[in-house]
């Protein structure tokens, strides 16, 4: 609760997942790591604690996932976030060969609010939708990213929609944060984000 809030403390290392069932998360769109409400999720530094989710690059060999869905590589992320007050902090995420490193679209984040400080998105591979902060935002959903970087190595580091008009607004704050395509020509894919336009 807000008064009442957990921190989840990742010490120093690798933390890998490689198969679909490892993926848990929401029904529909497995997840390595499902972001909770005041919940917080703290590394020992963007160099030092890395979390690594991957599927293999034969579509054959990807299996069902923790739920027993028979899903595309292309419902699988990193990590799935639309909870309130969650801060992840001093770590990288990478995605290979899934959806995406970060994936925020879903209704029930409307009017929330997601924190990440010092937090590496990095995308690698060539199969999946090769984005890493891959968003649809809901109405009053605001992100603040401070720090980090966001990196892919064949296409879109942040790509961010939606085709729902709004009443309140959704918001997206960048302090001091990079944004790098390795192989692609863009760094930024924005399409309508509430006003239908």
């Amino acid at each position: 609760s807000p008064t009442n809030r957990y921190v989840i403390r990742a010490k120093k290392g690798l933390y890998k997942v490689d198969q679909a069932a490892d993926f848990i998360g929401y029904p529909g769109y497995p997840a390595m790591i499902m972001m909770k409400n005041h919940i917080d999720v703290v590394g020992q530094g963007e160099a030092n604690t890395i979390i690594w989710s991957e599927l293999p690059h034969n579509d054959l060999d990807v299996g069902l996932s923790a739920d027993g869905g028979n899903y595309d590589r292309s419902r699988y992320q990193t990590v799935y976030n639309y909870a309130d007050d969650a801060i992840m902090k001093d770590l990288t995420l990478i995605a290979k060969n899934i959806r995406y490193t970060v994936h925020i679209d879903n209704p029930n984040g409307a009017n929330k609010t997601h924190k990440y400080k010092d937090v590496g998105f990095i995308f690698k591979g060539n199969k999946g939708s090769l984005t890493a902060l891959g968003i649809g935002t809901a109405e009053g959903e605001e992100t603040y990213i401070e720090g980090g970087r966001s990196v892919s190595d064949t296409h879109l580091p942040f790509a961010c929609h939606n085709n729902i008009a709004f009443t309140k607004p959704s918001l997206w704050s960048f302090k001091g944060h990079t944004f790098t395509s390795i192989e692609g020509k863009s760094a930024i894919y924005m399409q309508s984000d509430g006003s239908l336009l």
